[in-house]
């Protein structure tokens, strides 16, 4: 089921993000609304990653396979970004033993 539901939500997800980015082309736009274009491009992005993480849940899990931790983390971190942002948290990552360094702000 959650496999249908994020096929489902993705559709909408691609119409929005090319009408935005179509949008935020446009050469009548002033700053603020060509800013305004970015931050809806931003948000759809974030929506279309979690219905991608949804997506992942299905897969076939019945193989083991390796996982990159931090790289999940990150995912993680992404996720939550505009929380983090928005409560003012610096989030500083440094993961041993993985190719993934990096300051999250």
């Amino acid at each position: 089921m959650s496999a249908t539901i994020a096929h489902e939500v993705n559709n909408p997800l691609e119409a929005i993000l090319n009408l935005g980015f179509l949008l935020s082309e446009h050469p009548t736009l002033d700053d603020e609304a060509r800013n305004y274009t970015r931050l809806l491009i931003d948000e759809v992005m974030r929506v279309s990653e979690i219905t991608k993480q949804t997506l992942s849940y299905y897969r076939d899990t019945s193989h083991e396979e390796r996982v990159d931790l931090g790289e999940a983390l990150d995912g993680v971190l992404r996720l939550h970004r505009p929380l983090i942002r928005q409560r003012a948290v610096e989030v500083t990552t440094e993961y041993w033993g993985s190719a993934s360094f990096g300051r999250e702000r």
